[in-house]
């Protein structure tokens, strides 16, 4: 015979394993269930590459042209561009780059798409699912690629990679070519512009004569005036000699030679319309005549500087339509990988475990509140059909 206390923890134990017996039986067919799930799931393969993006855009070939104010005047005219880093970005979600490499590699069959009703938006929308990459603000790109089969996820990196760089090497080549047809018939419209101007400032000089500093035009005009002072003193002594001499003597003939030199030199400075009318001019006149000049002067020099500006920023154009530098650079080269991606079975057996002995925790736990409540619904039906057969 058992005694009492002996019998009571029989009954305990019992129960409990009883209890622990409703929480095993659900939580080993439920880890089961889930073990066989992940191993009928198939193996899939991350490829990825890091590379940064070559600074090789066109303000620095201008600068090394026109030098280090390149770049604030090629932003001025507009030919500063997008960033290298806008146009990887929206080369990156483009359509055309998740077309071409279904086409290339045929994933569409690979993914099993329904060929009858393939679409355009269903090829993108698996191919976004599939391609992740990561651009920062330094330059540096991560581009990743989930497949099935290892080698043609890494394949399907270094497509992407080429297909990204040639893009971008199209697209600068299509600016540039359009930036030179820009800036080569601006170049033009300045040469027509500088031939104007260099006719204008010529047609001034030839109105108002040849054009002198303020200062040198003094100069001149004194000395005409002194070629003037000194043949009035020599037609007096002429005048003299030829009283006390006679017309015809040796003094009068050498004083006339030397005021016909003196005349000559005089008639040759007289022959310029502006020294000519120096004398009888006022200094706003001249300061007018001055500023004219001036600002013939500064339009010439603006439209030469503008024009060989222009002129070098054509060839430096020239140059970049012409090159074809690689504007990725590959810093990691992708590799073929060896440990799967997904499915992470560990993690999926481990967290359907888990769940499993919580959910038939809840019920053991619960097990009275459960039965009660079952029990009150039985008898409120009980009560609800009594009072409809009355």
């Amino acid at each position: 015979m058992l005694n009492p206390t002996t019998t009571i923890v029989a009954q305990v134990v019992s129960k409990l394993l009883f209890k622990w017996k409703r929480i095993a039986y659900p939580t080993i067919i439920l880890t089961a269930i889930a073990c066989l799930i992940v191993m009928i799931m198939k193996e899939e393969f991350d490829a990825s590459t890091v590379v940064v993006l070559t600074n090789s855009s066109k303000s620095d070939i201008l600068g090394k042209l026109v030098g280090s104010s390149s770049s604030e005047l090629t932003s001025l005219i507009g030919l500063g561009g997008n960033s290298d880093q806008t146009v990887i970005t929206a080369l990156l979600e483009s359509r055309a780059l998740g077309l071409a490499t279904v086409k290339k590699f045929r994933l569409d069959t690979v993914w099993k798409l329904d060929q009858t009703k393939l679409r355009n938006e269903d090829i993108i929308r698996v191919w976004a699912s599939m391609l992740t990459s990561d651009l920062t603000n330094e330059g540096e790109l991560v581009i990743s690629f989930r497949d099935q089969d290892p080698a043609r996820a890494a394949a399907v990196v270094r497509y992407c990679v080429s297909w990204l760089d040639s893009s971008q090497i199209a697209i600068k080549r299509s600016q540039a070519n359009a930036n030179f047809q820009f800036i080569e018939g601006r170049a033009e419209e300045t040469k027509k512009l500088l031939d104007q101007a260099e006719d204008s400032i010529l047609y001034f000089q030839k109105e108002n004569g040849s054009f002198l500093p303020e200062e040198d035009l003094e100069l001149t005009a004194q000395k005409s005036m002194s070629y003037d002072t000194q043949i009035d003193k020599l037609d007096l002594q002429i005048i003299q000699a030829e009283q006390a001499t006679g017309r015809n003597s040796s003094q009068v003939l050498a004083l006339k030679d030397f005021r016909n030199s003196l005349q000559s030199k005089y008639i040759s400075l007289r022959s310029n319309r502006q020294i000519a009318s120096t004398r009888n001019m006022t200094f706003v006149e001249r300061m007018k005549i001055l500023v004219s000049y001036e600002r013939l002067k500064r339009n010439v020099e603006r439209q030469a500087s503008v024009y060989k500006y222009l002129v070098q920023q054509v060839e430096g154009l020239r140059i970049e339509a012409a090159q074809n530098t690689p504007t990725l650079t590959v810093v990691d080269p992708v590799i073929l990988p060896q440990k799967k991606s997904t499915p992470k079975r560990m993690l999926i057996v481990e967290t359907v475990f888990v769940l499993s002995v919580l959910f038939s925790s809840s019920l053991v736990i619960f097990d009275n509140e459960i039965k009660s409540f079952k029990q009150t619904i039985r008898t409120n039906l009980m009560q609800l059909k009594a009072q409809r057969k009355v």
